[in-house]
């Protein structure tokens, strides 16, 4: 085991989250949905996307899309955690959305975390 001040580059000091708009919502997602459409809330150990949307390509009612992981792999620096959404280059009409999360220690994470469904308190 190596001591702290000799850990491998590869335990880095973010973990990322990468959604692709298209292949991950619907195609045709990337055209109506903007950063305004996007909110993301990060707790200690505890991430959630909102995204506002069409349910389909073309559809005019809104739908309120979530994505909650809770209990993170470990504790995350909330304020230092961000949100991009920017265009992909090489794919037509797509948008890639990053959640970029500091972690409070450079420890290795095999996955984000653990996915849930419904609401808990």
């Amino acid at each position: 085991m190596l001591p702290a001040e000799e850990l491998p580059t590869n335990f880095e000091q973010y973990a990322k989250v990468h959604l692709e708009l298209n292949a991950h919502l619907y195609y045709g997602a990337a055209e109506s949905i903007t950063s305004d459409h996007v909110q993301s809330y990060f707790g200690k150990q505890r991430l959630e996307l909102h995204i506002v949307a069409p349910g389909s390509y073309g559809a005019q009612d809104l739908y309120l899309w979530k994505m909650v992981i809770t209990p993170l792999s470990g504790e995350i620096v909330p304020e230092d955690s961000s949100l991009e959404l920017k265009a992909t280059t090489g794919r037509f009409g797509s948008q890639k959305l990053t959640l970029k999360l500091m972690k409070s220690k450079k420890k290795r994470w095999y996955k984000v975390g653990q996915a849930v469904t419904g609401q808990r308190i």
